[in-house]
């Protein structure tokens, strides 16, 4: 297991289709607004991360018709507690397969043993 420390993606993500779901980040339509919202974006992001935020304009054509997705991103270290919720994600997870390949295991032998006799 990976003990060190990963970057972390912190995302601010709008979804703009039929249906908006982030009305706080929706963004205007004229581009001196446009400007002035992605300014408030970045002003919420670590001044050490701004000059490497990056943003990803995409279209998703979904049931309800096409949909604009902004994302706005950039990567910073991971916390302390950041680090332990991951660390015990991946130990919960490994514990589980665990207990899958074993039970897996005890039935495939018993039905191999049935089988040998």
């Amino acid at each position: 297991m990976n003990n060190e420390h990963r970057q972390y993606k912190v995302e601010y993500v709008c979804r703009i289709g039929t249906h908006p779901i982030c009305d706080e980040l929706r963004p205007p339509s004229k581009i001196f607004d446009f400007k002035q919202w992605l300014d408030e974006i970045l002003e919420r992001i670590p001044d050490e991360y701004q000059f490497s935020t990056e943003i990803d304009i995409g279209a998703i054509i979904g049931y309800d018709g096409p949909e604009t997705t902004y994302e706005i991103s950039y990567r910073r270290p991971e916390t302390d507690e950041e680090m332990n919720a991951r660390l015990k994600k991946i130990s919960r997870e490994t514990m589980l397969q665990d207990s899958n390949d074993r039970q897996t295991y005890e039935r495939l032998k018993k039905k191999f043993e049935k089988e040998k006799k």
